[in-house]
């Protein structure tokens, strides 16, 4: 199989890299390009807000009884959903996408809404159209000029996107204004994710290179001012939150409808799925964080799901300096594009990659073995995902 493979696209070289081992030795050399927030950030910005990221969502998250109750609520209301069509054909992603995306906004906002709320059918509703029309508008990143081409449609999508991302941040922002007005941060302790960054913002407010308050940018001191800094501050908050409640939802919601269309296509995993699960939770509706041990059939379906499905894109990388990869030179600012794919269905990591085989993820003994360095669903290495650690 081939490592390595370069192609220009337009304004643009792009590095395509196709073995794990050059992905590893690579790394340290890459961080993902682009303005505040985490997933787009880069230098120490983003390094900080990572770590900040990782170590909020483990304390909300990982094994958390009310994360567990939050979830669990959720799949009460999800179950029910799906029992009102009473037998009809239905799509899934609809009636799931705003029970994860409740999850979601618990752990980043400390709120469930219900799902007949209007506004937060809006929400998922444009965070669902922008993610697509976001992947839509890809090749603009190497054909730039193609946005002036009538018939290309994409002036036309950006505009819409720009929109309904302008929708998305109020209702986001109504939250955060919500939060400083009823959390104090000398006093309470964070229950969710804007609470520890307004937490955290309280920690740092005397600290001159803080990037929680908006000091970090460097600006003199004669132009510099409170409101300017507390919107730089604001704007690296929501663009922190936008992956979790927006990609997040979305990737969450659509593992979950491979899952459902794989589980039929192989009756007999779903069949012994649902024995496994029996057993262990007898009368029990719901399992809890306790019977993960317990099921491990269960998680390497699940884990087996994230190989196959490859559904999650991982965000593309650039050089950060002249880099060297397998004696080829990288000029600075040379895009990376890591093809997940190339791993999850390489036959000498995973033989009859194409069949659907959770027994792959399964000792000798029948326990669940997390194979961590040929699974990339979530990124690896220092650029992991920082949903991956959410729980």
């Amino acid at each position: 199989m081939i490592s390595l493979a370069a192609l220009c696209i337009g304004v643009a070289t792009l590095l395509f890299v196709t073995l794990l081992y050059y992905r590893r030795k690579c790394e340290n050399d890459l961080l993902p390009p682009g303005p505040p927030g985490i997933v787009f950030a880069d230098g120490e910005l983003w390094a900080e807000h990572r770590r900040f990221a990782i170590t909020t969502l483990r304390n909300f998250g990982m094994g958390k009884s009310s994360l567990q109750e939050l979830v669990l609520g959720e799949a009460r209301e999800l179950v029910n959903a799906f029992k009102a069509f009473e037998g009809k054909p239905v799509a899934p992603s609809a009636v799931i996408l705003p029970s994860v995306c409740n999850v979601l906004c618990g752990i980043s906002y400390g709120r469930r809404f219900s799902h007949q709320d209007a506004r937060f059918i809006q929400l998922t509703k444009l965070t669902e159209e922008n993610l697509y029309l976001a992947a839509k508008c890809q090749p603009l990143d190497f054909f730039p000029y193609l946005r002036h081409i009538p018939f290309t449609n994409y002036k036309t999508m950006i505009q819409k996107w720009t929109n309904n991302q302008d929708q998305i941040g109020d209702f986001l922002q109504a939250l955060i204004v919500e939060h400083k007005r009823n959390f104090r941060p000398s006093e309470d302790e964070p229950t969710d994710y804007v609470d520890a960054f307004l937490k955290q913002q309280f920690v740092e407010k005397n600290k001159p290179d803080s990037t929680f308050t908006g000091a970090y940018i460097g600006i003199a001191s004669a132009l510099s001012s409170l409101n300017f800094f507390a919107c730089l501050a604001e704007r690296q908050l929501l663009r922190s939150i936008n992956p979790f409640v927006g990609a997040g939802t979305q990737a969450t919601s659509t593992t979950l409808c491979w899952a459902i269309f794989f589980l039929l296509d192989n009756p007999d995993v779903m069949t012994r799925v649902q024995k496994e699960i029996d057993g262990v939770l007898g009368e029990r509706l719901f399992p809890l964080l306790e019977d993960k041990e317990r099921l491990p059939y269960c998680q390497a379906t699940i884990t087996e799901v994230l190989r196959l499905g490859n559904m999650v894109p991982i965000p593309g990388r650039s050089t950060v300096d002249v880099a060297e990869i397998n004696g080829f030179i990288l000029p600075k600012g040379t895009k990376i594009a890591p093809l997940v794919i190339a791993v999850h269905e390489d036959p000498t990591l995973f033989p009859e990659p194409m069949a659907f085989k959770p027994e792959r993820f399964l000792d000798q003994h029948g326990q669940f073995v997390n194979k961590v360095d040929w699974l990339l669903a979530f990124g690896s290495g220092t650029l992991l995902m920082a949903l991956n650690w959410a729980g």
